[in-house]
């Protein structure tokens, strides 16, 4: 939906409870955090002992190959 919202998403929005731009982005910074924790603890467990950079490392490549584990 790029520019904008259509009715049918906006009807979505306002099921879930969320009136404003600003709660619907709240909530999308929210799901992204968790979903960042998530994939990092993830490769925290397929990696015991992975140092900070490697971490970091394989983060970016899961999040930019679009991976989901």
């Amino acid at each position: 939906m790029p520019g904008g919202s259509s009715g049918r998403s906006g009807k979505h929005y306002r099921s879930l409870g969320l009136k404003s731009k600003e709660a619907r982005l709240n909530l999308a910074v929210d799901m992204s955090s968790t979903v960042t924790a998530l994939a990092i603890e993830s490769i925290r467990d397929q990696h015991p002992g992975i140092s900070r950079a490697k971490l970091l490392e394989l983060a970016r490549r899961r999040f930019r190959s679009g991976r989901a584990r």
